[in-house]
């Protein structure tokens, strides 16, 4: 049986490596709302609370950002494992993330333009051969 991973584009796998390395941010964002349930300043000002006042967001985001820091991480090491799944629930999660800041007024325009890049790269032939994606006769 032949090692998966070793058939990955190296580009893939630097796109993993972020996502990782992302998931572990978003993870401590999440155990830090855990812990004290309020975000303050700086942290307020990314979530668009443009006064930098302290607010609370409580367990249920915290939840929720553990939640997307497990599935990134999860999702991140199997895309370099070369599992078809991980390149799917990928490019889902960057379709559903451009849609998302296209509804909120293309706030974050460049966001929108990482995430094209990314799914253009993901979408070459060489990528998709990589995960058996769009072959004719496989399952």
């Amino acid at each position: 049986m032949e090692n998966k991973s070793k058939l990955v584009p190296t580009g893939v796998k630097v796109i993993a490596y972020i996502f990782e390395g992302l998931s572990v941010i978003v993870f401590l964002f999440g155990v830090a709302l855990l812990l004290e349930g309020n975000v303050s300043n700086k942290a307020g000002q990314l979530i668009n609370n443009v006064k930098g006042e302290q607010i609370t967001l409580g367990w249920p985001f915290a939840i929720v950002f553990i939640a997307l820091a497990v599935f990134l991480f999860v999702t991140s090491f199997n895309l370099i494992k070369g599992r078809k799944w991980a390149w799917w629930a990928l490019v889902i999660l960057l379709i559903v993330n451009g849609l998302s800041s296209i509804v909120e007024g293309f706030r974050g325009i460049s966001g929108i333009i990482i995430d094209l890049l990314i799914l253009y790269y993901l979408t070459r032939d060489n990528v998709k051969n990589a995960y058996n994606i769009g072959k004719k006769g496989e399952k």
